[in-house]
């Protein structure tokens, strides 16, 4: 909405504006034609075509270094990271993770054969199920358990002095009934009603996870190791017949980096192909649409070769910085484009004339917009929360590569077309 208002005002309020100021003179004039960015400019346009090899060399560097460090950006999923200085909010979640093990509940429900209700009230099936949460106490990670089976062996214990599942089923039964009674209740129905299934041919284990080498919050790779594990037990203990499946809420951050990365790939195909797509029928050019792509491109390689080198993670804030330079680059590119068109189309039968002109009245307004933005978006590297801090680093970046790509890479490639009409 934003970029389609700045639109209508850039096309109508801001030229009723300009129409009210006095024209230009004559030194104002020669500050834009014949001043230091612009003679600059028009050395680096004279020396392009000299340059090319060299360009094209470091293009094909700058895409090998990128394939290399892609595969080691790592996604920041630990928010007590997210803060230069530990907050009080930090240091209390952290404190409760320590005392209590944390409060990241889970939830693995067992289900028996299909058809078969009360699957889950046979004795011989919950020896097997109670085998299964045996094997689950061993691991550290898990830091509270809590079931059927769990309530069931507190139950005989109480009873018979055994911490084990009843022999015969009439307590078995008598629990079921309890806790099918408590369920109904609308106070018991929230601590019940997970670990409750009504026909007992599931039931739900619920269980309290934390990384305990750390005494902190579990993170992805940990999970992974942790549901890796998990899956191992199952198949020891539980036998054919039951299948796991874990789950819950809480658990949804464990997949957010896979989300985020899907999330990107998926945008920036969607929108580099939108991209392609328009600019390549307003120029009439496939190729012109696929050279529009190309300074955006440089952009985000460079500064996934910088996040390498620097160990700056991807998170949910930072990961939108490739949008931002698909944005900010096809401006640049199609700005430059147009002008070049425009040299192509005059009388300029000197390849290397029509760059000097493209860039000298193109690419003075692409620096100064890019000097623009970055500035503004430089204040972000002060913020004290490093998500922020990282993105307005890597929005900076990758404005001020695409800016460099616009003029010094995309001409190298019009270069080729120069001389034809």
């Amino acid at each position: 909405m934003g970029i389609i208002f700045c639109a209508l005002l850039s096309l109508f309020f801001f030229p009723a504006v300009l129409s009210l100021l006095p024209p230009p003179t004559l030194k104002q004039k020669k500050r834009v034609t014949e001043g230091p960015v612009t003679r600059m400019l028009g050395r680096i346009g004279k020396n392009l075509i000299h340059w090319r090899p060299f360009i094209l060399i470091g293009v094909v560097i700058i895409i090998a270094l990128f394939l290399v460090s892609i595969k080691h950006v790592g996604y920041q999923t630990d928010f007590t990271k997210y803060y230069k200085k530990q907050e009080k909010a930090v240091n209390d979640n952290l404190f409760v993770v320590r005392k209590f093990g944390g409060y990241v509940y889970g939830y693995i429900t067992l289900s028996g054969p299909k058809g078969k209700n009360n699957y889950f009230l046979e004795p011989k099936v919950l020896k097997r199920v109670s085998a299964f949460e045996s094997k689950l106490r061993t691991d550290h990670d898990i830091a509270y358990i809590s079931s059927f089976v769990t309530y069931l062996e507190l139950m005989n214990k109480t009873i018979t002095g055994r911490y084990e599942i009843p022999k015969n089923r009439g307590m078995i039964l008598l629990l079921s009934r309890y806790l099918k009674a408590l369920a109904a209740t609308s106070q018991g129905s929230s601590v019940i009603g997970t670990v409750l299934h009504k026909n007992f041919n599931k039931i739900t284990i619920a269980i309290r996870i934390y990384n305990s080498d750390t005494k902190s919050f579990m993170l992805e790779q940990r999970f992974k190791t942790f549901n890796a594990q998990l899956t191992r037990d199952e198949k020891d203990t539980l036998g054919p017949g039951i299948r796991a499946e874990l789950w819950g809420n809480n658990l949804s951050a464990f997949y957010l980096s896979e989300t985020l990365a899907h999330d990107q790939i998926t945008s920036l195909l969607v929108s580099a192909l939108l991209i392609f797509l328009i600019t390549s029928l307003a120029f009439r050019s496939f190729l012109f649409g696929l050279f529009a792509l190309i300074p955006m491109t440089i952009g985000i390689m460079v500064n996934f070769i910088c996040m390498y080198i620097f160990k700056i993670p991807l998170d949910v804030v930072t990961i939108t910085f490739s949008s931002v330079a698909i944005g900010v680059g096809v401006d640049t590119s199609i700005h430059l484009i147009i002008q070049f068109n425009r040299q192509r189309r005059a009388k300029h039968s000197d390849p290397r004339m029509i760059l000097i002109n493209t860039l000298q009245i193109a690419g003075r307004p692409i620096l100064l917009t890019t000097l623009s933005l970055v500035s503004g978006l430089l204040v972000l590297a002060f913020s004290s929360f490093t998500p922020i801090m990282f993105f307005g680093i890597l929005v900076s970046l990758v404005l001020f590569t695409t800016a460099i790509g616009a003029i010094i890479v995309l001409p190298v490639f019009l270069s080729f077309f120069a001389g034809k009409r």
